[in-house]
Formats: C-alpha cells, sequence, structure tokens
C-alpha cells in the first residue's frame, strides 16, 4: 500500500481542523508500523492540537501489536522535531465537546514530527529535517522503551491498522512492512454526523475548490496530479516554503514546478512560531533566503500561517507587523495570513491585515456548496480531506471569495497586493468613489488602496461607512458597540433626532454618529432617552438616581416653572426641573397653592394634615380671613396660615 493511503487512513480517524496536522505525524506514525505497533485513535478526538512546551511533548496513545489482541499503553517521550508543528483548525460541530473528549484530547497531543522523508539510514538525516523520535512503551512485548522510529518512504511501504476505540466499523487496507510480508486489517467512516467527510475535487454538492495547498506531506503528487488539478478548475497551489527559522518543505521546488507546469497560480506560506518582535524579524529573513533560492517573482503572495501555539502572544499583531515589514523591505509586498476559526488571537490577526486578507479554516463534517461559511473573509478553508482523481492521498481545499487565494488579472477586477486591495479597469488602478456590483466602494485618491471604515467625502459633505469588504453601508448599523444611522439611499451618516419608523421611536446620533442614552443636555435643554433602545422619553419621568420626577414636553424637553399639562397645573423647580407638592409660594403672582402628591394644583376646600383650607376656585391661590362658604352657607375664618379656626377667636 502507497504511503498516502495509510495517511488518508490516519486523516478518516480524526476530526482535522489544521491543515499541517499530516506532517505532523507523518513520520511519527510511519515509524510505528514499522516497529509492528498497532494504533488506535478515537474518531472524534483531535490529535493534532499542539502541546504547551514545543521541546517536552508526550503524546499517549492506545497501542496493539499485531500479534496479539490486547492492546498496551505506549507513551512516546521527549518526541523533539523543528518541522511541523500540529494546531487546530475548529469544527463547528466539535466546538463544544464534552469534558471526557476534551480530556481524550489533551492526552493525545504531538507537538512536532519531521515530515522530511529520512534514508534508511537514521544517522544521515537531511539539514531541514534533523530530528527523530524516541518511543518508550509501558509494556516491553510492545516496543522497546528507547526504540527509535525513523520513516522509510524510499524503499519500504509502511503499516499502520487503525482500530477505532468508538467501534467503528471498518474498510480493508492492505501493506506491508519493512520485511515485505502482507499485513491486511480493516477500518471504516464512522457515519457522516460523527465523522469528518472525504469527497472528490469537482463533486458539485460540495464547495467549489478554487485552490489547494501542499507540503511535504504531498511528496507523491506527480505532474499528472498537478495536470488533473487544472483540468478540475482548480486555479491555484499554496506551497508551503518554511517553518520557523530552521525548517525548509524539501519538496517545494518540485511541487512549485509542477503547478506552474500545469498552468497554475503560484502562492507560498510560511508556518509560523514567532511570538515576539526579534523571532519574526528571523523567520522573515530565513523565509527569505529560501524565496530567493527558489527564484520566485516579488508578485508572489505570501501567507503567515499563524496557527502555532507558539505564536500565542498578546503581541500577536505587531510581531505579524514586523514579519511583514521584512518581507517589503526585500520587495516581497503582497501577503496575508491563515488562520483557524478558534486562534486564540484571531482578533489581533484580523486588526493586522484586515478580513478580506485572511483565509481561513474551518472544517464542518460535511462541506456543501448550498451552505457557504466564513463569507466575510477572503478564502475559506473547508475541508484536509479531499481527494483528487489519479492521487492516493488527501488535499487540503479552499474556495476563494474576494481574489485572496485566485490572483486576477489586472485588466479588471479587485486585486489584493501590499496587504491592501485595488481595484483596476483596464490595466489602470481606479481611485475614488465606484459603484461595484451594486455596491459604492470608495479607493484611496493618491494609492487606490479600497478604502474601509468611516470616511469623509468632502465635495458631498458626508460621512459614510465601508464594511470589512469595502462596500458602503446603509441604515442602521451596529459599529463597535455603538448604532449608527446611514441614510438609506446616500449613505450619509445622520446626526441629531432621529425619528426610525419601523421601531417607532425618535433618537438623537451625537455628532460622532453614535446613538445616544439616559439624560442628555442638547443645545440647552435636558432630554431623557432609553437606556437599551436609545428611544426619546415624554411626559412625567422618575430620575431614581436624583430622586425626582420631572416631565419633558413633546418635543423632550424637561419643563420647568408652572405648566398646565391634562388640565392640569404643576410646578417644576426653576433649576433641577424637579416637580413640587405641597404649599408653594408664587411670587410674581404674590399667591400661595397648594399641589397634592401628584403635583397638580389643589382647588376650593382641601383637608389637609387634619386642617382645613380654602383655595381659590380659579387661580388656586390661598384663602385667609373671613371666607363665605356658599354651598354651607356659612362664614368661616381662616387664619394667616390659611387654616381654618374654631371657638372664640380674637380678631
Amino acid at each position: 500500500m502507497k504511503k498516502q493511503t495509510l495517511e488518508k487512513l490516519i486523516k478518516s480517524e480524526t476530526t482535522i481542523q489544521s491543515k499541517h496536522y499530516h506532517d505532523v505525524l507523518h513520520t511519527f506514525l510511519a515509524g510505528m508500523v514499522a516497529a509492528g505497533v498497532l494504533l488506535t485513535i478515537s474518531s472524534n478526538t483531535p490529535v493534532h492540537a499542539a502541546a504547551n512546551d514545543t521541546n517536552d511533548v508526550k503524546t499517549s496513545l492506545t497501542m496493539s501489536s499485531s500479534n496479539s489482541s490486547s492492546s498496551d499503553q505506549v507513551t512516546s517521550s521527549s518526541v523533539r522535531s523543528s518541522s511541523e508543528s500540529a494546531n487546530s483548525a475548529t469544527d463547528e460541530e466539535d466546538t463544544n465537546k464534552s469534558t471526557d473528549s476534551t480530556a481524550s484530547s489533551n492526552a493525545s497531543k504531538a507537538e512536532s514530527v519531521s515530515d522530511s522523508k529520512t534514508s534508511q539510514d537514521a544517522q544521515q538525516t537531511s539539514a531541514n529535517s534533523q530530528s527523530s523520535s524516541q518511543v518508550s512503551s509501558s509494556s516491553s512485548s510492545a516496543v522497546s522503551s528507547s526504540e527509535t522510529v525513523t520513516n522509510n518512504s524510499s524503499s519500504n511501504e509502511n503499516n499502520v491498522v487503525a482500530e477505532n476505540s468508538s467501534s467503528v466499523a471498518s474498510t480493508a487496507l492492505s501493506t506491508k512492512d519493512q520485511n515485505n510480508s502482507a499485513v491486511t486489517n480493516k477500518k471504516v467512516l464512522a457515519a457522516a454526523d460523527t465523522q469528518v467527510d472525504s469527497w472528490e475535487i469537482g463533486d458539485a454538492s460540495r464547495p467549489r475548490v478554487d485552490a489547494v495547498d501542499v507540503s511535504s506531506y504531498q511528496d507523491g503528487m506527480t505532474q499528472a496530479n498537478f495536470n488533473e488539478l487544472k483540468a478540475k478548475g482548480v486555479k491555484t497551489v499554496i506551497v508551503k516554503v518554511t517553518q520557523g527559522n530552521n525548517y525548509t518543505n524539501p519538496y517545494a521546488s518540485q511541487e512549485i514546478n509542477y503547478a506552474q507546469n500545469a498552468g497554475l497560480n503560484i502562492m507560498v506560506y510560511h508556518y509560523a512560531t514567532f511570538n515576539s518582535t526579534d523571532s519574526a524579524k528571523q523567520e522573515a529573513n530565513y523565509l527569505l533566503q529560501e524565496l530567493n533560492t527558489l527564484n520566485l517573482a516579488k508578485t508572489t503572495r505570501i501567507f503567515a500561517d499563524m496557527e502555532d501555539v507558539g505564536t500565542s502572544s498578546d503581541d500577536v499583531k505587531d510581531n505579524l507587523l514586523n514579519f511583514f515589514n521584512v518581507l517589503n523591505a526585500a520587495g516581497y509586498t503582497d501577503h496575508a495570513a491563515y488562520a483557524y476559526l478558534n486562534y486564540q488571537y484571531l482578533a489581533q490577526v484580523i486588526a493586522a491585515v484586515g478580513k478580506q486578507n485572511i483565509w481561513l479554516a474551518q472544517y464542518p463534517y460535511t462541506p456543501s456548496a448550498s451552505n457557504l461559511k466564513n463569507t466575510d473573509y477572503g478564502a475559506w478553508q473547508d475541508s484536509s480531506q479531499t481527494e483528487l482523481s489519479g492521487y492516493d492521498g488527501y488535499l487540503d481545499s479552499s474556495i476563494d471569495y474576494n481574489g485572496l487565494v485566485v490572483y486576477q488579472t489586472a485588466n479588471n477586477g479587485f486585486i489584493h497586493q501590499d496587504a491592501n486591495v485595488y481595484y483596476y479597469e483596464n490595466n489602470t488602478k481606479v481611485t475614488g468613489q465606484k459603484k461595484i456590483n451594486n455596491y459604492w466602494y470608495y479607493f484611496d485618491d493618491a494609492s487606490g488602496a479600497m478604502v474601509t471604515g468611516f470616511k469623509s467625502i468632502a465635495n458631498q459633505n458626508k460621512t459614510v461607512y465601508y464594511n470589512s469588504n469595502g462596500q458602503m453601508q446603509y441604515g442602521q448599523q451596529q459599529i463597535n458597540g455603538y448604532w449608527y444611522l446611514f441614510d438609506s439611499i446616500l449613505g450619509s451618516m445622520k446626526t441629531g433626532f432621529q425619528y426610525i419608523a419601523n421601531q417607532n421611536k425618535t433618537v438623537y446620533y451625537n455628532n460622532n454618529g453614535q446613538m445616544q442614552y439616559g439624560q442628555q443636555q442638547i443645545n440647552g435643554h435636558w432630554y431623557l432617552f432609553d437606556n437599551n433602545l436609545g428611544s426619546m422619553k415624554t411626559g412625567f419621568q422618575y430620575i431614581a438616581n436624583q430622586n425626582k420626577t420631572v416631565y419633558y414636553n413633546n418635543n423632550g424637553q424637561m419643563q420647568y416653572g408652572q405648566q398646565q399639562i391634562n388640565g392640569h397645573w404643576y410646578l417644576f423647580d426653576n433649576t433641577t426641573g424637579a416637580m413640587k407638592t405641597g404649599f408653594q409660594y408664587i411670587a410674581n403672582q404674590n399667591k400661595t397653592v397648594y399641589y397634592n402628591n401628584n403635583g397638580q394644583m389643589q382647588y376650593g376646600q382641601q383637608q389637609i394634615n387634619g386642617h382645613w383650607y380654602l383655595f381659590d376656585n380659579t387661580t388656586g391661590a390661598m384663602k385667609t380671613g373671613f371666607q363665605y362658604i356658599a354651598n354651607q352657607n356659612k362664614t368661616v375664618y381662616y387664619n394667616n396660615n390659611g387654616q381654618m379656626q374654631y371657638g372664640q377667636q380674637q380678631i
């Protein structure tokens, strides 16, 4: 059995979310086969997540001898390598696994295994792949505790029997061990809803394959295979060139030549491990050496592959920009980034290059042409298990959304260059405003780079907003936690009071266009806006933190002094607007009046705190002295405090 069939088996057994998993485990697992060890890996447990300590990685795998029905626990101690590091691009169905699955995942982490093909003599490893893996067994009947495992792909076919711990059914696989004795075992994929799917390039029910990426894992691909990629409609091959500052893909030149001969576009990627300014610059310079050796054009697009746990740092954005700056200085100005959906610092990568310049990995169990994901990114890597007729191995497949993994001709269309996006018509960069496919875009007046975010258009006296794809936005938009309103026709940002008809509310946008909440003083008037909806309040409102009731008229403005509201007179403090209650002296009318607990002025006879008072039926003014109560046909007397008097009184 060919090497590719062996690796296909391994990949079908795992929920793979990183396009570099194959390079990581290739040498390690092939060596296990050579040792006659049978390997069991859970189909639902990722085994490609990088460990925290890249220099001392311990991997626990359940193994069984081909001559025994029992399984022995084999622990790989200090598996060291300078090549591929394994990380994950998160599967949507695999994001919230149970604690048991997490524990299983942690028990099966492998940091790095050389993807270079070594000779039979383990002492003569190449300069680009100098590591070997030592496997120590908990049972001496399985393997020696210090056995050195190497991958000999130049002269021997290898053997792996993967028997799923969840009792997955099996399909027949046949291979030979190093003594050329035939070994046959069986393996079957799990059901589609629990197992990563495999499918062939050209399947119309799956996402279109615009690009594939290759590394030393695909060293067995021939010119005919690359020709078949072209025939199937693939446009670009993205070749791994380097990793860190000490590994070079030994097959990069061959893969580039085959792709060019087939008429395919060439892009390259560097697997990053840097986590500081210095290490970013070192890796960029290391990559430049190989780019020069390969004699790649300065217009070649270069991806920084940001998936390794070693890149984890709060300075991811700055480190990435420093990496690119070194490439820029050398004339390689066309670059972007690769990351997976759950990469811890994805937001920083986006901040460095923009979503349109990110090649995002996320592997659903069954990717579908009718359910494209991550369309707001430049491209989506949807599977690591696509098949190609005539090639006995797997390929990573990607669909392009806006020219990120497919070069567009300068005659017409969007072009990604020097971490920016440009638009060409008739071989000329477009500048200023341009309507493309019913969307308005703006290209910098000087450089032609596509503008995103807020943009002031002076000759139209308006500020507009372009999303991450450069398209002008309209209507209500929530941006960086604030609500904005853009004209539904012109796209101009609204400020001031605005009525939102479909929500039947009036809101207020400040000079920056941001919706306002709570109390706001605007043009000398106080207003109140709902703390959640931003809708302008009217009528009586209680301000809890100031322990006062105020009144906002139909225009939303707080009222002061005497106000007649719904047929009742109220009095509001001239300074704070607080509604008054109880006895109040109205100086400009030289009268004392009374407002009940609802703030309404009272008239006629009123019993207040056990005393009778009389208030003018028209003005509400408190009466004093002798008063005739007509409906009671009596004359009474109110003292200077307005209180009715009883018994003998000297007046």
